[in-house]
């Protein structure tokens, strides 16, 4: 959970198996279930959830993000601030177990360089990874760390 008690929450392409396996990576190297998941195409089903739902909500629709049309970008949450592209990437690696906050580092590339490389997997990877027919649904084990 982050500083104010809210998880963090990850928003991602829910057919795209990249963004799947991201998924699978990040809970595998979360021990402290920090991270809550939410597939992009599932958004506007928040606003009439919880609390903590409702607030992802309105900070997603503030932020005008368009799951209409634009579902290329990982984006985070994390108290009360909105993270896209290579920066929600760099911010979920700084949480995680093991090695992987060294990658936090990266932070330091220019963000325009960054997201440049996360621009270029981003449009071809329904082609390099593939995708599903439909959104993923967790498993009993892992429902409550979906939103």
């Amino acid at each position: 959970m982050s500083t104010n008690g809210v998880h963090r929450i990850v928003a991602f392409d829910g057919i795209c198996n990249l963004c799947n396996s991201t998924v699978n990576w990040i809970i595998d190297h979360d021990p402290k279930q920090q991270f809550k998941f939410i597939a992009l195409q599932e958004i506007d089903r928040l606003k009439t959830g919880n609390t903590e739902q409702k607030e992802a909500y309105t900070l997603l629709k503030n932020e005008l993000i368009d799951t209409s049309s634009d579902l290329s970008s990982v984006l985070l949450i994390e108290d009360g601030q909105l993270y896209k592209k290579s920066t929600a990437v760099l911010k979920i690696c700084k949480q995680l177990s093991g090695l992987y906050p060294v990658l936090h580092t990266y932070i330091i590339i220019p963000q325009a360089l960054r997201d440049l490389i996360y621009d270029l997997i981003a449009q071809n990877r329904y082609r390099w990874f593939g995708k599903r027919e439909q959104c993923r649904v967790p498993s009993h084990d892992l429902k409550q760390r979906f939103l």
